[in-house]
């Protein structure tokens, strides 16, 4: 609204002293109101259907109407036009009403000046144009509100709907896989020392195929459910949770002579059972990719409001170039069988849970350095800078 442009002004008035005294204060206002005079709330009505108008002054008692239903008769009908009451002295209270009932304002007719008239009809102006866009925006965000939800809704079912396939996929591929590794083996079993040698490496090569099939439909099943996001935080030792990990990892660790160690570890609210399988697939990935005695080492900082953890090992390294590739599922940078093969799951799991926490995992690293995983669990995780105290190195 121009502050020079002149405004259109419904007054709504049915004692002719009163009408005048106001329409001469607003003939006073230097041009800023074309009025025009109603003397009732029926003549008022039928003046807001004919043009456009930019505020109402309304007095409540009128022949037709008294008191609050005359407002409520008027502000029914004004739509985003504002409503100005007058009042007489002494009807304060009846004024404060009307501002609960949709008046912008109020102005007591005996004492307001055209300068007050002027300000008054402005502001009541501004607050109605306000209120009507906050009005927008309540309905815009009503209206996302419930696509969101129905959004939800959707996902609920279709997540429900893949939970099932996956469960049917699972079990559908996993029979002939189990009979393919089982008859496989029996093969070799009941063929003895009188199986030809290439009979044995092919049954091998039909086991091991197998098993990775195995593998990657199980590692499928784990993406999927870290993929949900579908987290259960409790207070949780990190210790405990690197000890379990280390525990499944414990023929591995044992086969290669691994030394792995760790600094002190907090209380975080995690998913504990997730945190361990993030802590137990970076270490197999330590362990998977170093072709001398693996040294592992894990690390808990504290960093301004959140925790850092670390897997930092002594391995083959990752060029710099592939660092974000090794996050994707079923991306391997070197052959099937290199490194003892595998799903290419394993990271891709690990950035799921993270990614679930609200955290992010990052590796700094380069060939033949070895590589330094590092990963946040989110604010929500954090805990005080205060360390378990069964905390201690692992050997």
């Amino acid at each position: 609204m121009p502050s020079g442009a002149q405004l259109h002004i419904l007054l709504v008035e049915d004692n002719p002293d009163h009408a005048e005294m106001i329409l001469r204060r607003m003939k006073g206002a230097r041009n800023r109101f074309e009025a025009e005079h109603a003397a009732t709330l029926a003549d008022g009505v039928e003046a807001l259907s004919r043009r456009q108008w930019d505020a109402v002054l309304l007095d409540l008692q009128l022949p037709d109407s008294r008191g609050l239903e005359t407002l409520d008769g008027m502000v029914q009908h004004a739509g985003d036009v504002p409503v100005v009451v007058l009042t007489s002295l002494g009807d304060e209270d009846l004024a404060t009403a009307a501002l609960q009932r949709g008046a912008q304002d109020y102005l007591v007719k005996e004492d307001f000046t055209t300068e007050i008239l002027s300000r008054t009809i402005r502001y009541a102006i501004e607050r109605k144009r306000i209120q009507e866009r906050l009005k927008s925006s309540v309905n815009e965000l009503a209206n996302r509100a419930s696509e969101l939800e129905q959004l939800n809704r959707r996902l609920e079912v279709q997540n429900a709907d893949l939970d099932h396939f996956n469960h049917m996929i699972s079990h559908d591929l996993r029979e002939p896989i189990r009979h393919l590794m089982l008859f496989s083996q029996k093969l070799r079993s009941s063929a003895g020392e009188g199986l030809p040698e290439k009979a044995g490496r092919d049954l091998q090569l039909v086991f091991a195929a197998a098993q990775r099939m195995e593998n990657s439909i199980s590692g499928l099943q784990t993406l999927s459910q870290a993929s949900r996001g579908d987290i259960r935080r409790t207070r949780a030792s990190v210790t405990f949770c690197l000890r379990a990990a280390m525990a499944d990892l414990e023929e591995s660790i044992s086969e290669r002579g691994a030394l792995v160690s760790s600094g002190p570890m907090p209380e975080v609210d995690v998913d504990e059972a997730l945190l361990t399988l993030l802590l137990r697939n970076l270490i197999s990935n330590a362990l998977k990719y170093c072709p001398t005695q693996p040294r592992i080492h894990v690390t808990a900082e504290h960093n301004g409001a959140q925790w850092v953890f670390g897997v930092r090992d002594n391995g083959i390294g990752i060029d710099p170039r592939y660092v974000d590739r090794i996050f994707e599922p079923f991306q391997r940078l070197h052959g099937r069988e290199e490194y003892g093969g595998g799903s290419g799951l394993g990271l891709a799991i690990a950035q799921k849970i993270v990614a679930g926490h609200g955290g992010r995992i990052t590796v700094d690293s380069k060939p033949g350095a070895g590589a330094h995983f590092r990963f946040t669990l989110s604010p929500e995780a954090d805990g005080l800078a205060v360390f378990d105290d069964s905390s201690a190195a692992l050997a």
